[in-house]
Parts: structure tokens; C-alpha cells; sequence
């Protein structure tokens, strides 16, 4: 494709002078397509599988940081192992991921690796994108989200105790991708919710079958069961007078980058209340 592309680029520009500033340029562009290729993953580690699954437990493996294989301990060693993690299939106990103390020459040590036989595949830990950009994450500006809700996104910095980043579920890397969706339909199975507090504004689900005028519209047995149900004492209720049912609504779907409270997960989700205690 290249080369196509440079011959016919060479048929219109008849200097020798501005062929070989064009070869220049051509070149200096594939390599640095190259270059920002290569770099497109993590560089202190690695990841293999082996061919058959390791002789000794799992545990012995991440504990003592050796595969007990002279061979490949051997590279270990060499490269500046620091860590092992067991990836994907755990039952087959064959895919690890390697971590060294600082970067090493992942082409090469994929060679090396390689030539030991022991492996199905050694290849870089490669960094993932989504919507096309390397690195980007959706941070809501809700007044409490961080570092309080260190279980979307920990940095380590938690006020209260003791904190290990990344120890979370990298959500703002999800928020990213999608901030959920009108169309779903959560229903909180608690102590039933605020419903009209401001993190749930225009969040909580409407029954469209169902009109407040003291009869069974829809005729499934419940009279008013406009925003859910409280099967405790049988009626429309749903105040929360635990607290705890507008907490997990919360969690599941408070209201997120609207400058108060905390984010949820689900950003648009419809919240149905279903008090069963």
C-alpha cells in the first residue's frame, strides 16, 4: 500500500531533490506510526500462556514469584520480576501476567520467552481505548463523588482509612463508554426510597397502566401502584423510614454531574421501589 502510494506521488514530481525530501518524509511518518504502535501498550509487562497447565499450585506460583521451570525462572530473574497475577481461565492455570520493576525490551523478551517452547503465546499487555481515545475518563463533578466513593474510583487518597488505588471498578472508565439508559428499569427490593429527593429527579419509574384515583387501573391486584409497591403493610407507601432502601437506590442511580450528592451508576435509569419486608 505504501509503495503504491509513494510511486505514483514519485510519476508527478520530476526533481531528484524533492524525491528524496518526500523518501524522507514518508519514512519519518511510517516510523513514527511505528513507534506510536509499539508504544500502545504497558512496557513492564507481560502476558503468557502456557502450553500445559503449571505443576505446582497457584498459590506457590504468585507466593514464591516462580513457575518452578529453570528456564523461564531464569528470564524471570533476568528481567527484574517483581509480580505474577493469574489472568482468564483460572481452572486451566495457564495465563499469568508478568510484572517487572521497570520497563524492559518487550520485543526481545517475547523472543526469549518464546524460545523456552513452554508457551502457547507471549505478548504485550496492551493498553485499551474505547470510542476511539487512549485514555480518557468521564469524571462526574458531584460534591461527594471522590474521593467518598473510592469503590468507582480509588486514587488512594481516601480521608478515613487507609486506601489502595485502583482497588475499584474503574466506573469512570465505564461513564466513558455509557452512562446507562432511560429504557432500563431497576427495581430496589429495600426499605423503599426518598422519592422526591433531588438526586432522583425525574429518575423514579412511573407505572404507565396506572392512574392515582383510589382504583385498580391495571387491574393487577394493587390499587395506585404508581412508583412500586410496599408489600410489608400492603399499600402505595414507599417512604423510607430505615434510610437504607434510599441508599442503595443511590448507589444503583443517583442522579450523576448535576454539582450535588453523589453519582450512581446508572446515570439514567427509571428506579422502581418494591418495599417485600
Amino acid at each position: 500500500m505504501y509503495d503504491f502510494f509513494i510511486s505514483h506521488i514519485f510519476r508527478l514530481l520530476k526533481s531528484k531533490q524533492m524525491k528524496n525530501l518526500l523518501l524522507v518524509l514518508v519514512l519519518f511518518f511510517l516510523t513514527s506510526v511505528s513507534v506510536a504502535q509499539q508504544q500502545n501498550f504497558v512496557t513492564n509487562q507481560l502476558v503468557i500462556k502456557f502450553k500445559n497447565p503449571v505443576s505446582h499450585s497457584v498459590n506457590e506460583v504468585l507466593s514464591q514469584k516462580k513457575f518452578f521451570l529453570p528456564e523461564v525462572d531464569v528470564l524471570n530473574t533476568t528481567y527484574g520480576l517483581s509480580g505474577i497475577k493469574q489472568v482468564g481461565n483460572k481452572h486451566l492455570q495457564k495465563t499469568f501476567i508478568l510484572f517487572f520493576n521497570s520497563s524492559i525490551d518487550i520485543e526481545q523478551a517475547i523472543k526469549q520467552y518464546q524460545n523456552t517452547h513452554r508457551f502457547e503465546y507471549v505478548e504485550p499487555n496492551y493498553i485499551g481505548n474505547s470510542h476511539g481515545l487512549l485514555g480518557v475518563e468521564t469524571t462526574p463533578n458531584d460534591q461527594f463523588t471522590y474521593p467518598w466513593q473510592w469503590s468507582l474510583h480509588n486514587d488512594g487518597t481516601f480521608p478515613d482509612a487507609p486506601a489502595t488505588a485502583g482497588a475499584d471498578i474503574s466506573m469512570d472508565n465505564a461513564w466513558d463508554i455509557q452512562q446507562g439508559s432511560s429504557t432500563i428499569i431497576v427495581a430496589v427490593l429495600d426499605s423503599g426510597s426518598f422519592i422526591n429527593h433531588p438526586e432522583f429527579s425525574g429518575r423514579i419509574w412511573i407505572n404507565p397502566n396506572e392512574t392515582a384515583d383510589g382504583t385498580d387501573t391495571d387491574g393487577n391486584g394493587l390499587i395506585d401502584d404508581i412508583n412500586g409497591w410496599d408489600y410489608a403493610y400492603d399499600d402505595n407507601d414507599l417512604s423510607d423510614v430505615l434510610g437504607h432502601g434510599t441508599n442503595v437506590s443511590g448507589i444503583i442511580g443517583a442522579q450523576g454531574n448535576n454539582n450535588i450528592g453523589y453519582a450512581g451508576v446508572d446515570w439514567n435509569c427509571k428506579l422502581m421501589n418494591i418495599n417485600p419486608h
